[in-house]
């Protein structure tokens, strides 16, 4: 989500580099071009997940609270409208479920509604969202990766063969994992896929085609 287009309200998104984490929402009234625009800046969790909103004078205007698997228990303050949910969804108010993509998401139940756009090639279950939503996140809909403590996408236990990640990662300055890439296939192909799993930086290269497996069962 970019621009968000509504007859009176014109809402710009800004997110972290190459994330899908949010930064800050430039609200402006494009019947009133003269006026100016409106600030917010998102304060997010762990995992990208918006969690409060401040406006440029640092007033709280929204804050969300949270069930287990993403949907909403409550908002207080909710002075302005915010639809981004986990990175990459977007809450469709007339079905209830979360935009991602590839793919919609419950989050009553903590499911996406169909089925995994690379089939079996995911595992056996070709509706599951992640193990837990507290460490994993899954932007498109089809790479879901767990994030250690530093933020790291963590590498394969064996289990499965669904979303691959490379081994090589890009760090900041501070030695964490800020992004992988997703190499989307049951034998790793040397072709890097253009889509990446959950990128807060620049995508790494995935050298040799060698890649590792981000678990896809507790």
């Amino acid at each position: 989500m970019l621009q968000e287009q509504q007859p009176q309200l014109h809402s710009l998104y800004l997110y972290e580099p190459g994330s899908y984490a949010p930064l800050a929402c430039v609200d402006n009234d494009p019947e009133l071009p003269e006026q100016e625009a409106e600030h917010y800046y998102f304060h997010t969790d762990q995992i990208g997940t918006p969690q409060e909103m401040t406006n440029a004078e640092g007033q709280m205007v929204w804050r969300a609270y949270y069930k287990a698997w993403g949907g909403l228990e409550a908002l207080s303050p909710n002075q302005v409208e915010q639809n981004l949910r986990f990175q990459g969804q977007y809450h469709d108010r007339e079905s209830g479920l979360y935009y991602n993509t590839f793919r919609y998401y419950d989050p009553a139940v903590g499911r996406f509604t169909t089925q995994d756009p690379i089939g079996l090639m995911g595992g056996e279950n070709l509706y599951r969202y992640a193990p837990n939503a507290p460490g994993w996140i899954d932007p498109i809909g089809w790479c879901s990766a767990k994030l250690g403590k530093n933020m790291g996408a963590a590498k394969g236990d064996g289990t499965g063969n669904h979303h691959l990640i490379s081994e090589e990662v890009m760090k900041n300055f501070n030695g964490q994992v800020i992004s992988t890439t997703a190499c989307i296939s049951s034998a790793c192909s040397r072709a890097r896929h253009p889509h990446h799993d959950w990128p807060v930086g620049r995508p790494a290269r995935c050298p040799g085609g060698r890649c590792a497996r981000a678990p896809t069962s507790r």
